[in-house]
């Protein structure tokens, strides 16, 4: 349930909407189809590979505990912009929390 090719990519940031939070940015097309499908994305001016990778796997992990508490029926690609040094799980988990809470991504209880 991943986004895996350029042009699915380019088709979320084109035609969806997008919430920006202080180092992550989440951009979400409404697709109607079951299940919800994610891609993963830094920006190069993160710094090093390593910088990079640390972003993804933050923001994966933050996706695989807390993907089932998202409404079915979307496209997602978040994408890390800020420093990732000094930035722990919780932290990522807290952001994009938020910004899923405002862009009413989370089920209903």
């Amino acid at each position: 349930m991943r986004l895996r090719r350029t042009r699915e990519y380019e088709k979320v940031y084109r035609e969806g909407r997008s919430f920006r939070g202080s180092r992550i940015r989440v951009h979400c097309l409404e697709t109607g189809t079951p299940g919800v499908r994610c891609g993963f994305s830094t920006s190069r001016g993160l710094g090093t590979a390593v910088a990079r990778n640390r972003a993804r796997r933050l923001m994966k992990e933050v996706y695989r505990l807390n993907g089932h508490r998202l409404r079915s029926g979307c496209e997602m690609v978040l994408v890390w912009f800020g420093p990732v040094q000094g930035w722990k799980y919780s932290q990522a988990e807290k952001e994009i929390g938020e910004l899923w809470k405002a862009m009413r991504l989370l089920k209903e209880r």
